[in-house]
């Protein structure tokens, strides 16, 4: 059922009284809504700007820096809230000592998860070099035209054209050089179950990840160096 909280204000509560409210794991979920909202309420502007600092720092000069920087807040604060019941808090602690190792906290969750998509950005490029030799024979129509044919890739400009391509349609890309679904006429389509999971992963339709290939392939086709 969960303990019941005394009938006052959120506002009320110290920052300390706050954050061990919600570390103890026992309160009432009604409660617990309103206590996550009304942490968000002290330290969301606050550790938004740090994320932002954070995200200059590793990041600056990416087109899509802006949506990195919100999705890295949004997933960093449901990590946190979700593991806030193993968080131990000093009873010696005034509320700006209580803040200071919040945000340093919610710091080390953002940093985790640009390092996984530091890691993940990493592995991309490295595919990339498999991908420009893929499109090369997909393109490639028999022995003659092989030898009178052979397209090639500006690595500089593909890998500009993933710099600016969103989560998403970097995944969808990848996921179809995995599958083997990956042609410029974009009519190969991924198993099912991929298409499930990047659907309900993305909160978007088959039609939407079609589309998202779509874009991607033709951004990466301008990469073509003519012969």
């Amino acid at each position: 059922m969960g303990i019941s909280l005394p009938q006052k204000s959120m506002k009320d509560f110290t920052l300390v009284a706050l954050v061990k409210s919600l570390a103890t794991g026992d309160t009432k979920a009604d409660d617990v809504h309103d206590l996550q909202t009304e942490l968000y309420n002290r330290l969301g502007a606050k550790f938004y700007d740090r994320v932002h600092k954070i995200m200059i720092k590793t990041w600056g000069g990416l087109p899509d820096i802006d949506t990195l920087k919100d999705d890295i807040f949004k997933d960093t604060w449901i990590v946190a809230m979700d593991k806030i019941v193993k968080f131990k808090v000093d009873e010696k602690w005034n509320d700006d000592e209580c803040e200071k190792v919040i945000l340093f906290w919610f710091g080390k969750i953002a940093n985790n998860l640009l390092l996984k998509l530091y890691n993940t950005e990493k592995k991309e490029k490295e595919e990339l070099v498999g991908y420009k030799h893929f499109l090369e024979s997909e393109n490639s129509k028999g022995a003659i035209a092989q030898r009178r044919y052979k397209p090639t890739y500006d690595r500089v400009k593909i890998q500009k054209v993933m710099t600016k391509l969103n989560p998403m349609a970097k995944e969808v890309l990848f996921a179809s050089l995995k599958h083997g679904t990956l042609k410029e006429e974009n009519k190969n389509h991924m198993p099912d179950a991929v298409l499930k999971q990047l659907t309900d992963k993305y909160k978007v339709t088959p039609s939407a990840l079609r589309k998202a290939k779509e874009r991607a392939i033709k951004a990466i086709i301008t990469c073509k160096i003519k012969n």
